[in-house]
């Protein structure tokens, strides 16, 4: 509390302040859900209403925007695998062959891609875009996303990830902390930035060795990294 976004995009932000939270309160947030009407329910009916959730996604809103989903259990693979990817920006190939690893009957690509184009229309898959100096958009298309779904909490229910399992000290626990935590920031700071008219971006060289996690671009381009 007490550090403005807006006044970081002008220059006026005093940056201090101490948080009372600590490493297992992000990782009870991560798991919690900012989801209307799941704010404070007992974890075992968390986990029921984000299972729910995920379920309606293929009964019903995918159906809504006209697509029959025939192959039900690997679209619910696919958005596992993508959840795995959360924070990075693994390529759609490699998302796609986590997902059909062992399988021979493997989805097309343009089946995927259909899905993922849907999946980001209905706000369940909202990547980070890329960012850069240049004003001509093609500069822009040439850096990929970052992978996000619409709330971290979705992406640990597929993953089956809990916080006692997130601070296990368990192989890859701590690099899927560091997604979900990641993933948790990018959520916050897209609703400040949006109260500003702002835009949130990453930035990742060719070579992946130089990385901003999130660039908050206000309409007069000034930005806060």
């Amino acid at each position: 509390g007490g550090i403005d976004v807006a006044k970081l995009l002008t220059r006026e932000a005093t940056i201090e302040g101490h948080s009372p939270l600590r490493l297992p309160d992000y990782a009870e947030e991560i798991c919690a859900s900012g989801l209307p009407g799941l704010r404070g329910i007992r974890p075992a009916a968390l986990g029921l209403q984000l299972d729910s959730y995920l379920a309606r996604i293929v009964d019903r809103d995918l159906p809504e925007e006209g697509v029959l989903v025939r192959r039900p259990q690997a679209l619910m693979t696919w958005l596992t695998a993508y959840a795995a990817a959360t924070s990075t920006t693994a390529s759609y190939t490699a998302i796609l062959g986590e997902a059909t690893t062992g399988e021979t009957d493997k989805p097309s690509r343009a089946a995927t891609q259909t899905y993922r184009d849907l999946l980001t229309r209905i706000w369940v898959l909202d990547p980070v875009p890329g960012w850069t100096t240049s004003l001509t958009p093609l500069a822009r298309l040439k850096i990929g996303p970052k992978h996000q779904l619409l709330d971290p909490a979705l992406a640990a229910r597929l993953l089956d990830i809990t916080p006692a399992k997130l601070l296990s000290g368990a192989p890859g626990s701590g690099e899927i902390l560091g997604q979900l935590f990641e993933s948790l920031v990018t959520q916050s700071v897209r609703v400040y930035a949006s109260l500003c008219d702002a835009a949130v971006h990453h930035l990742r060289d060719k070579g992946g060795e130089h990385e901003i996690d999130l660039i908050v671009e206000g309409p007069d381009r000034r930005v806060v990294a």
